[in-house]
């Protein structure tokens, strides 16, 4: 063979694998190209055929190859995890609080802070985007979360910036809008390792995804890659007496079956303000979120919740 032609065998060959690893958007311009050129000519019947089976078999291998490239990825929960390590590293600010498999830190500066005095709040004008380094996975993961719990695309409110410690620096805090599966495919999928299929190497350490691996404490939010939703959680108490409790069906994400606070979920885009120039505190943004789980979870009207009060902050 001359050189020219193993030049040019090997360019083809180049090519081939570009318009492979492009298929669908090579067969969308083609079709869009025979859109316009039976807009304005008849195209012979063998020419229709050919189009829409090109097309078929583009979608076809694309399913294969996402339905495959989804089964090599093994998603293991670190069950046996109790975070030590974090809840030590965070002693200063706090501490733990265990629940079943569940590890929380309950923050005193901040807290004593909410309950103390209002904290400025401001929603980003840029809303939550999925990073680029967990669309291998997301959706591979979502669908597994899907077959196993109830869940829905909601309309909600993530943290973008930590909140403040001290009075004297009462700096705003950053919401950003963002949805329920951006939640599920960042900050749940952090609870798991990836790995592939059939290798117990980890291809991808859930840990690093909200922890800085040298200090073991939590990634700061302005920092963060995840969606970071915040969860309001309440407890309402009778004027006689009594606390109200719920049980959480059993396709519940987070505690199935389980008993529940009288409301608790995540803080949703209807609890923001409706005015962008609003001055409402975060305190009032959460009273608001509060105050909707609990009329959605125990059937109560706004008339019958005399009284709110934001007790805490914990991540």
């Amino acid at each position: 063979m001359t050189a020219v032609w193993l030049r040019w065998r090997a360019l083809f060959s180049v090519l081939a694998q570009v318009l492979w690893h492009y298929r669908l958007t090579v067969v969308t311009v083609l079709a869009a190209m025979y859109g316009i050129i039976s807009a304005v000519t008849e195209p012979p019947m063998w020419a229709n055929i050919f189009i829409g089976a090109i097309g078929l078999l583009t979608a076809t291998a694309e399913i294969v190859t996402l339905r495959t490239r989804a089964r090599s990825i093994v998603f293991q929960a670190r069950t046996n995890d109790d975070y030590h390590d974090v809840t030590y590293a965070e002693r200063d600010r706090g501490h733990a609080v265990r629940a079943g498999t569940d590890v929380g830190q309950f923050y005193l500066s901040e807290s004593d802070l909410m309950r103390g005095r209002d904290i400025p709040a401001v929603v980003d004008d840029k809303p939550f985007s999925l990073p680029d380094r967990f669309a291998p996975w997301s959706i591979g993961f979502l669908l597994r979360r899907i077959r196993s719990a109830t869940l829905h695309n909601g309309s909600v409110v993530g943290l973008s910036s930590d909140l403040p410690t001290d009075s004297t620096d009462l700096r705003d805090v950053h919401l950003r809008k963002c949805d329920y599966f951006n939640f599920v495919g960042t900050n749940i999928l952090a609870a798991y390792d990836l790995r592939e299929a059939g290798s117990f190497s980890t291809k991808q350490d859930g840990r690093s995804l909200f922890l800085d691996d040298r200090s073991a404490q939590p990634i700061r939010f302005a920092r963060s890659q995840l969606a970071n939703v915040m969860g309001v959680s309440t407890l309402a108490f009778t004027i006689d007496g009594f606390v109200v409790l719920v049980v959480q069906s059993t396709g519940s994400l987070n505690s199935p079956g389980l008993v529940a606070p009288s409301g608790s979920g995540a803080l949703e885009q209807q609890d923001l303000p409706s005015d962008p120039d609003s001055n409402d505190s975060l305190q009032q943004i959460v009273t608001r979120g509060a105050s909707r789980e609990l009329s959605e979870e125990c059937q109560l009207q706004d008339s019958e919740i005399l009284t709110t009060e934001v007790l805490g902050y914990g991540r």
